[in-house]
């Protein structure tokens, strides 16, 4: 039989991650567009991570519901 990987190791191939370094702007139509998409892979049981997004980014995402359902991490500067 063959072996299967190990809860750890199959869980790196459930989470996405996304930079958001380059996204300047997102409007109210296009966060709930994505808010649809995350929640169909929260949903399946894969985590997505948002990084370096901007905090008023971060923000939105909190206010539409996007956080609920994925990792979101603040950049730095």
């Amino acid at each position: 039989s063959t072996p299967k990987p190990s809860s750890a190791a199959s869980d790196v191939y459930k989470r996405q991650v996304i930079s958001c370094a380059a996204l300047l702007r997102m409007d109210l139509a296009a966060a709930g567009s994505l808010l649809g998409w995350v929640r169909e892979r929260d949903a399946k049981g894969e985590r997505v991570q948002f990084v370096d997004a901007h905090r008023l980014i971060a923000t939105l995402f909190g206010l539409v519901g996007i956080a609920d359902h994925a990792t979101v991490a603040v950049r730095k500067n």
